[in-house]
């Protein structure tokens, strides 16, 4: 699934006109592009078995190891999180105990990672992706109103077929899981406070 087809589910089932490019000019389709980017990071938040991998955490030129913009999700070990350094406005990894920045290679540390290019994402989840971004923007067309019937089935069948054709690891345990997404409800340090980012 590529974004302008998920743009035009979206503006299909709300009653509005397809487009034909994504940048059509309109308030409408970029209001679904900016929904389906919220929906994309929500759902692979979750991880998803094309999204999660481990990797080595090594350290930059200045002795820290940054936490990268694709990152959704990070499992760390006890007593390293994040912070942001104000100088750049950029995340590294933190020792909480030592009050200073990481400074030691990580091996093996799963990371889930966002996918921004839908076509990369395996179909059903892409349009898991597209049914509950087409649900959100007919709520912010419609406020007040409950999406119609045919599109709270279009997004059910697009969830079910996901979860029971791709495969999600077991990030039930939240040990040591630090997610970075929009909506998160780990807190990271930015200027000396633990906030919701």
């Amino acid at each position: 699934m590529d974004e302008l087809t998920a743009v035009n589910i979206c503006l299909r089932h709300s009653g509005d006109g397809h487009v034909n490019e994504l940048d059509a000019g309109d308030g409408n389709s970029s209001l679904a592009s900016t929904l389906i980017a919220e929906q994309r990071r929500e759902i692979l938040t979750s991880g998803w078995s094309f999204n999660t991998h481990n990797i080595d955490l090594n350290l930059n030129a200045a002795g820290r190891i940054p936490v990268a913009q694709s990152y959704l999700r990070i499992r760390l070990p006890e007593g390293i999180g994040i912070n942001k350094d104000d100088a750049d406005n950029k995340l590294y990894l933190w020792d909480i105990d030592q009050n200073q920045w990481y400074d030691q290679p990580l091996t093996d540390v799963e990371v889930v990672f966002d996918v921004t290019d839908l076509t990369k994402i395996p179909d059903p989840v892409g349009r898991y992706i597209a049914w509950s971004a087409a649900r959100e923007y007919y709520a912010s067309r419609n406020e007040g109103n409950e999406p119609p019937r045919h599109l709270q089935d279009r997004y059910g069948d697009a969830q079910s077929l996901a979860m029971n054709t791709e495969e999600q690891p077991n990030l039930n345990d939240a040990t040591g899981w630090t997610t970075l997404s929009a909506r998160t409800s780990t807190r990271i340090n930015i200027d000396g406070e633990w906030v919701y980012p």
